[in-house]
This record gives structure tokens, C-alpha cells and sequence, in this order.
């Protein structure tokens, strides 16, 4: 945060940095009090399908999507995709649909990635781990190996 911070002043950008408490950013996110802020999201399912719905579809309350789109971003284009990728059975056009509106929203710059997490295991000889999408590292997915 400091250094993206400091990159912001140079090109005219007055900024000011606040750490909190997870419960207090989100109380203060969904209030709409940020201008803009860093948060990081994964996907426990895989695919795109959970931080699409909810970090950059339009927000609508009743039906569950934009909750965590707290710079309220919205494109009717990237919503019908997204619609209809939601609505679509076969894994492989629904992928096709989720990559074209990830496309589309990236290049709106609707959020901004900053890094993609690497999950980084070590384990002594003898084991083995079979990671998890959601990035978890969970006992149950440790199993001997070899003699």
C-alpha cells in the first residue's frame, strides 16, 4: 500500500494510507467510503463464475450479484455475458462466456490485478499434497508416497 501510494503522488494523485481490521474495511468498503483500496480474491470453485458475480457484476441486491463491487463498476455488456454464462450447462461454452467477459471487464479496467497468488508447498520425502483451487492447505489432502 505505501508503495502504490507513493506511485500515486508522483503522478498527481494525493493519497493517504489506512490499515484496518478486515472487519472494519468491510464495514467501511460496503459503505462506499473508499476511493480505491486493495483487497485480494480467489476462487474456491476454479472458475471465474464467483469473483465475476461478485466483485464486478453490476450491483443488485436481490439478486446477489456486484455484493463485493465496492467501486460499483457496471457495463451492461459484461452483465449480459455473464448472465448467460451463468444460465449455460456445457462446461466449455460457459468457460468461453466467463473468458469473454473476463476480457471485456479487465479491459474496462474494472479492477486492477496488482499480482496473482502462487501457493508455494514444501514437504518432506514421503509426502505428497494434492492442492486445492481454493488455496487452501488442509491435513486431508496430505498422503504418503513411495515405500
Amino acid at each position: 500500500a505505501p508503495a502504490l501510494a507513493q506511485m500515486f503522488t508522483r503522478v498527481g494523485i494525493v493519497t493517504r494510507v489506512e490499515v484496518m481490521p478486515w472487519s472494519v474495511f468491510v464495514q467501511r468498503g460496503s459503505a462506499l467510503e473508499f476511493s480505491a483500496f486493495i483487497a485480494a480474491a480467489g476462487a474456491p470453485t476454479g472458475e471465474a463464475s464467483v469473483q465475476l458475480r461478485s466483485l464486478i457484476a453490476t450491483f443488485n441486491a436481490q439478486r446477489g450479484l456486484g455484493v463485493l463491487n465496492r467501486g460499483r463498476y457496471s457495463n451492461a455488456g459484461f452483465d449480459a455475458l455473464l448472465d448467460r454464462a451463468m444460465q449455460t450447462i456445457d462446461d466449455g461454452a460457459r468457460e468461453a462466456l466467463l473468458r469473454e467477459a473476463t476480457v471485456m471487464a479487465l479491459a474496462d479496467q474494472a479492477v486492477v490485478p496488482l499480482y496473482y497468488q502462487l501457493n508455494v508447498t514444501g514437504l518432506r520425502r514421503g509426502l505428497a499434497v494434492v492442492m486445492r483451487a481454493d488455496e487452501q492447505t488442509l491435513a486431508g489432502s496430505i498422503r504418503r508416497v513411495g515405500p
